[in-house]
């Protein structure tokens, strides 16, 4: 009786920042548990998008983020960190937020962290990417030489073996500025176009019946890679995306960035290079 009457009298006497260190103390370990490897992932994917990727020129690679695909396999989806969009090949960029050591190989199936003297297997981000890039060059349709697959750690970590160019720990954008030699032919651009379209007119479909639509940034960067004619005909000749306002913004400013770009290809790049020495004032 006497414990139960000072129950009360004891709790209430524990001050507000302990029982806020308490509440921490439970809840940090398990979100680190349940979510701390997805938002470390998700924290590395921004530091690169927006300290890394944004940098690059905006008039000639545009820059795509979190792109969600159906797997080549049909076995559901597969998300691409980033993809970056230029007439010198399309570059598919995997992530990885890792300290200490990287170990690993390009045939390796699994690499290994080690760090404070616990290691930590993951798989092989090269076999990962390159799933990627099949799901991507397979939805449009293009050969699959005008891709570059690029993995990129973000964090101090050191490698310990050997790894493939593709694989960077640093320089991430002077590595996709090194590409110079224009890929993107017009036979790409035309079978694009076709792809395009056909992706409108599966979406349209998709809205009629209420299943999984075609997110807008796979449009987007399907217009991008040269199909934006077959994109216009579908908005008009199907009635779809016509009214959206945010989405006919997006879609006029690949347009014309396109323009500008093949514009640039045709005179041997010299707006861009007339760009360079401006800006270099």
């Amino acid at each position: 009786m006497i414990a139960t009457d000072l129950s009360p009298s004891l709790l209430s006497g524990i001050p507000p920042w302990m029982w806020l260190a308490l509440g921490l103390a439970i809840f940090l370990p398990v979100f680190k548990e349940l979510w701390g490897a997805k938002v470390k992932g998700w924290a590395g994917e921004k530091m690169v998008s927006h300290l890394g990727l944004r940098k690059l020129d905006s008039s000639i690679y545009q820059v795509f983020d979190d792109l969600y695909l159906p797997r080549p396999d049909g076995q559901g989806t597969t998300q691409l960190d980033h993809v970056v969009v230029s007439p010198f090949g399309v570059f598919v960029i995997e992530t990885k937020n890792y300290q200490g050591w990287i170990i690993g190989s390009e045939k390796q199936k699994d690499w290994t962290q080690s760090i404070y003297k616990k290691k930590h297997r993951f798989q092989n981000p090269l076999h990962q990417n390159d799933l990627h890039v099949r799901a991507l060059a397979g939805l449009l349709g293009l050969d699959r030489r005008i891709f570059h697959s690029v993995v990129f750690f973000i964090g101090d970590c050191t490698f310990k073996t050997e790894l493939p160019e593709n694989v960077l720990n640093r320089g991430l954008r002077s590595y996709i500025e090194r590409f110079q030699s224009p890929l993107l032919e017009q036979a790409a651009v035309t079978r694009c176009a076709e792809i395009t379209y056909g992706m409108y007119a599966d979406d349209k479909q998709r809205a009629a019946s209420g299943a999984w639509r075609v997110p807008e940034s796979s449009l987007h960067l399907a217009e991008l890679l040269g199909g934006w004619p077959g994109a216009f005909l579908a908005q008009r000749r199907l009635r779809h995306k016509c009214s959206k306002v945010s989405y006919q913004v997006g879609f006029w400013l690949i347009v014309v960035i396109f323009q500008i770009v093949a514009a640039d290809v045709m005179l041997d790049q010299r707006l861009s290079q007339a760009l360079m020495r401006y800006l270099a004032r």
